[in-house]
């Protein structure tokens, strides 16, 4: 009965040793007198440098109408820009204006779809 005590007894110190290990690189774990989680920052392995390359890289890649322009704001939707023009209004911006035309055929197609699946048969 004793060695079968004293071997359970080793056993949990072995679990509860790793258990320890594997909370201990948690962000965060259970708070112990309130309820909720206590939070910890845990470093990064990129350099300020490398991760503002990546930004610099992300907005060179944009794409569709997004462009990065930083700070708080990060990206922003540039939208077309128009102007009148000897009584014409025309494009006054560089955005692709290739764009495919909506189609009342799709819109009658999307309405029989919703209609098939959310009509409760």
């Amino acid at each position: 009965m004793f060695k079968k005590t004293v071997s359970l007894t080793a056993a949990a110190a072995v679990v509860s040793m790793f258990v320890g290990a594997a909370v201990a690189n948690q962000t965060f774990h259970p708070a112990n007198n309130e309820a909720g989680v206590i939070t910890h920052s845990v470093p990064g392995s990129k350099t300020r440098a490398q991760v503002e390359a990546e930004q610099i890289a992300a907005a060179a890649t944009a794409v569709g109408n997004w462009r990065h322009v930083g700070g708080d704001i990060g990206w922003e939707l540039v939208q077309h820009a128009y102007v009148f023009r000897n009584g014409k209004l025309v494009h006054a911006d560089q955005l692709e204006h290739n764009a495919p035309k909506p189609s009342l055929a799709s819109i009658a197609e999307g309405r029989k779809q919703y209609a098939e699946q959310y009509s409760g048969r």
